[in-house]
């Protein structure tokens, strides 16, 4: 789309102060620059890295929960019209947390590399974790337990409770979920 230098500010203008992914991780990119014959490239991390192009992931990245510290908080995107930018940031994302809607923090947005990677507890680990020390954690992208025992959808949703058995039991008007349920708790 955009891999010659001719068109380096349309680049620039798509790409710049956002965050995409490479390699299963999520960079920041600072700048476009124009390298070696004439090739464009992602500045990263204030100039000191340079990735192609062409090797830039720019496809919207895999959102949901992250866990930080002691809480887990769900982030996804606006429905922003005319946002042209490829990558994301701050200001076209959305984090719920107790049911309020707020703006991510850049410190957030880069643990976004848990729902990319898959990378989470499991459903006894996270149980666990919230009875030691209390808040919430996810166990996917999708799900959360929280310290009182309910389990969140998206943190839209109570969708369920650890019942004394410490197995995850969904209320009756969410059963539809059961398979999303069974996935996440494998």
């Amino acid at each position: 789309m955009y891999y010659n230098n001719d068109n380096i500010e349309y680049a620039r203008m798509r790409l710049a102060n956002t965050y995409v992914e490479y390699h299963n991780k999520l960079v920041h990119i600072d700048d476009i620059v124009v390298g070696e014959g004439g090739n464009l490239y992602a500045s990263t991390s204030k100039g000191e890295t340079l990735i192609k192009l062409k090797e830039l992931d720019i496809s919207s990245p895999t959102l949901g929960y992250v866990n930080d510290n002691n809480y887990s908080y769900y982030i996804t995107r606006k429905p922003i019209r005319r946002d042209w930018r490829q990558g994301i940031r701050p200001q076209n994302l959305v984090l719920f947390f107790g049911g309020q809607e707020h703006q991510p923090t850049h410190e957030l947005i880069k643990k976004l590399v848990q729902p990319i990677n898959d990378k989470y507890k499991t459903f006894k680990e996270s149980l666990s974790k919230v009875k030691r020390g209390g808040g919430s954690c996810a166990f996917s992208r999708e799900f959360c337990v929280k310290d009182d025992g309910s389990m969140w959808y998206k943190e839209r949703y109570s969708v369920g409770y650890v019942d004394k058995d410490g197995k995850p039991k969904l209320h009756d008007k969410y059963l539809w979920l059961e398979e999303a349920l069974k996935d996440a708790t494998k």
